[in-house]
């Protein structure tokens, strides 16, 4: 499990594995259940825009999430 900004070339995090110097990003897995949650503290407005969620398996799977920053 892969979480990146769609707007850089690195991965935030991989499994819970966290490779950003950010110490509000960081990586939930829900036990006995397949759910990796990326978890955003203290939210500011560099954090918004569009995140990705990659799965490596036979086929890629990704799922996207818009993230706005509104009111900071």
């Amino acid at each position: 499990m892969i979480w990146k900004k769609t707007t850089s070339e690195y991965a935030l995090t991989v499994g819970k594995m966290v490779f950003v110097e950010d110490p509000d990003i960081s990586v939930v897995h829900m036990p006995n259940q397949e759910e990796w949650n990326l978890v955003i503290s203290n939210v500011q407005p560099h954090h918004g825009g569009t995140y990705e969620c990659q799965i490596s398996t036979k086929e890629d799977l990704r799922k996207y999430i818009d993230l706005n920053v509104i009111g900071v």
